[in-house]
């Protein structure tokens, strides 16, 4: 008995620790935060010695408070840590992804678009740089496609950490097909050229799209002055706050 009221102690201990320690880590407003691998070190350490049977509970809480609910569950672990850790789960998770009808992006497909001709690294407005794990999944599978019209995309913001694999099994996340992927992401960029604020994120975070069993990557390199693109496997992490674009099209 004496060693499991220490063992919580020291649980309770670590639990106020990990949340002051992410906490303190946040970025000042206007700022970028920081990765969440930097973030992830200390954590580790804290961890080290803990009890494996209290390691689920600290893991959930180090995931959860690196989200962006955070500042929602700043309360529930406050409370929680007055009467110790708990090897149940704690209450039920966010859902990774919420779409609506409030958050999409209108893009307008109106000329032809050649996705081997287009996708290449290149100093010409949209500047760009096009990474192996895009030419893979996307360009070498796109055809050449004409001009469609409007599409309309939902987006929505990645609650919490995962991985790509957990991601793309979420509802309503879709699957965009290579050619009018590609396509619309030429699109994009060509409203937002040199890096200036739309429907894709331009503070260095990653734009997702579900394209067959990755995700394709949308991003700003503001020391560059350029967009980048790649492709994430099914086996790769994707940190909270990041936003997915679903395949799943507005008529």
């Amino acid at each position: 008995m004496p060693q499991q009221k220490e063992t919580q102690k020291m649980g309770t201990f670590l639990l106020w620790h990990i949340r002051g320690m992410l906490f303190e880590q946040r970025a000042p407003e206007g700022e970028i935060e920081m990765s969440k691998n930097d973030r992830l070190g200390p954590i580790v350490r804290a961890l080290v010695g803990v009890d494996l049977e209290y390691h689920n509970t600290l893991i959930e809480v180090a995931n959860r408070l690196n989200s962006s609910e955070a500042p929602a569950w700043n309360k529930l672990y406050a409370d929680v840590s007055k009467v110790g850790l708990s090897k149940e789960k704690l209450v039920e998770l966010p859902p990774l992804l919420t779409f609506d009808n409030e958050h999409i992006a209108s893009v307008a497909l109106n000329t032809r678009h050649d996705s081997v001709a287009f996708w290449h690294d290149t100093s010409e407005t949209p500047a760009r740089y096009v990474w192996p794990g895009f030419m893979t999944h996307v360009v070498a599978k796109a055809k050449p496609s004409e001009p469609s019209g409007i599409v309309k995309i939902p987006y929505a913001p990645l609650s919490r950490s995962t991985k790509v694999c957990d991601l793309l099994k979420t509802p309503g996340v879709g699957n965009f097909d290579p050619s009018k992927l590609s396509a619309i992401i030429a699109a994009m960029l060509a409203k937002q050229p040199n890096g200036e604020s739309g429907d894709l994120l331009n503070d260095g975070c990653a734009n997702l799209f579900p394209c067959g069993p990755v995700l394709a990557l949308v991003f700003w390199r503001d020391d560059y002055r350029r967009w980048g693109v790649d492709g994430w496997d099914p086996g790769d992490g994707v940190d909270a706050g990041r936003r997915v674009f679903s395949g799943n099209l507005k008529p």
